[in-house]
């Protein structure tokens, strides 16, 4: 069911055209681009644990919602560089930041009436979306590429009792067969990056920071997908919209050597990024060659 999230919009972030903000429109449906939510009335008053202590800066769901308790992570402060600090992410439920998107837009797909969640992954966003689904009682249905994925988020999601499928190819060619199955059956929502309801809960990461440092000169962020920060940086402009912060801080993104379609391109001044058909690097949550997020992410550096 398709269903407006009220005070929420959705804005193309291609060619700028806005439609209203339904649950179920995760592209722009004249250029074919990438969604971003766009929230009115949002107010900085931090209440209660959490992911949710948010509400203020969060898409309005009138249900309640679906959580483990995510969020509310630690800042673990450096030894030899005494203003570097380490926002440890590894303690949230499943053991890493995807769990924050979850708890929101796993509560959308219960408020839309979703019947299964499915997703492409590399690894976290597996074990992610099968505990939500688990707890939100839906099935959670994972694709994932062969041989390209930890083992040990691979046995989280069986543990959570997911649905496996296994492709020969890689986790873009995962993401694809994500977004065109979620096209032509509506039983399905989709828990990747491309929904852009998802990336609401990684915004609180930003939100905490702040909380707990005040100002912030540098915030930095590994790249994989470019999803959590294209929320970093909405976090950041919407800071400054309520009035929280008056300077934004500095983001920098991290790509490894052998998996770094991003990094290369903005390096060179190019205006697309160099796609890698077969990215190599040891940690796989970052094994991404095409790049859904990118122009949220070169919007950032502009």
């Amino acid at each position: 069911m398709n269903i407006e999230i009220e005070g929420a919009g959705l804005l193309c972030v291609g060619c700028g055209r806005k439609y209203s903000g339904t649950t179920r429109l995760f592209s722009c449906p004249s250029c074919g681009g990438l969604l971003e939510v766009v929230l009115e009335g949002l107010e900085w008053s931090p209440k209660g644990q959490g992911v949710w202590r948010y509400r203020g800066m969060l898409p309005k769901v009138p249900v309640e919602p679906v959580t483990l308790g995510e969020g509310g992570t630690p800042l673990i402060r450096s030894r030899e560089y005494p203003n570097l600090y380490f926002k440890l992410e590894g303690v949230n439920p499943t053991g890493s930041f995807k769990d924050r998107g979850m708890t929101l837009a796993v509560t959308i797909a219960l408020y839309s009436k979703a019947e299964s969640l499915i997703c492409a992954s590399t690894g976290n966003t597996a074990a992610s979306t099968a505990a939500y689904a688990a707890r939100a009682g839906l099935t959670a249905n994972i694709i994932l590429p062969h041989n390209a994925v930890a083992r040990g988020k691979v046995l989280q999601a069986i543990a959570y009792g997911a649905r496996i499928l296994w492709i020969k190819g890689s986790f873009d060619d995962a993401i694809r067969l994500v977004m065109k199955i979620v096209e032509v059956d509506g039983r399905h929502y989709p828990m990747n990056s491309f929904n852009p309801w998802r990336l609401e809960g990684q915004k609180t990461i930003v939100f905490e920071i702040q909380e707990a440092l005040g100002r912030v000169d540098s915030i930095i962020y590994p790249v994989g997908n470019g999803g959590n920060i294209a929320a970093a940086g909405k976090a950041i402009s919407e800071l400054l919209t309520v009035g929280v912060i008056s300077e934004p801080p500095r983001l920098i993104g991290v790509q490894a050597e052998g998996a770094a379609p991003l990094a290369d391109a903005l390096e060179k001044g190019l205006e697309k990024p160099i796609l890698y058909e077969s990215p190599k690097t040891i940690a796989s949550a970052i094994r991404i060659g095409k790049p859904v997020n990118w122009l949220k992410v070169y919007r950032l550096s502009n």
